[in-house]
């Protein structure tokens, strides 16, 4: 039994729903496979469909959050233009965020995202996604 062709051609709108949902969880090569279609062809389709014209406004929660929960699973273009910032502007908030790093009791909602993130990320890209230090990571993924 042999796979299924990989999708050519046009985008559906439900293919193109379906990678605004997958891609900033599960980045390109993930997103690319559940799709059928190329890590190319989802980077030119994602980066078409995010670039926009930067923008400078305070960074909020939300965005916050979206850039926690993408960082590590998407390469920094992408996710510049996934949140329309600039690429300067994505590193100086993940340094910012990266201060916020604290130690204490975890809550579940904590352990949800260490399940969701833990082994998709490098050791320091989750750091930065759940803003707690390796050590605390470590032992709760024991």
């Amino acid at each position: 039994m042999t796979a299924s062709p990989l999708r050519r051609g046009n985008w559906s709108v439900q293919e193109m729903q379906r990678m605004r949902a997958l891609l900033p969880r599960r980045g390109v090569v993930d997103t690319a496979r559940l799709l059928r279609r190329t890590a190319d062809s989802v980077r030119r389709k994602a980066l078409e469909l995010f670039s926009a014209k930067p923008r400078r406004t305070p960074w909020t929660a939300e965005d916050d959050m979206a850039l926690r929960e993408s960082w590590g699973a998407l390469e920094p273009r992408l996710l510049a233009a996934l949140l329309g910032r600039t690429t300067p502007d994505l590193h100086k908030r993940a340094l910012q965020l990266r201060s916020k790093i604290a130690s204490g009791p975890w809550t579940r909602e904590d352990d949800q995202l260490l399940k969701q993130y833990y082994g998709t990320r490098r050791d320091e890209d989750l750091e930065l996604c759940l803003l707690r230090p390796k050590a605390e990571i470590d032992a709760a993924a024991a």
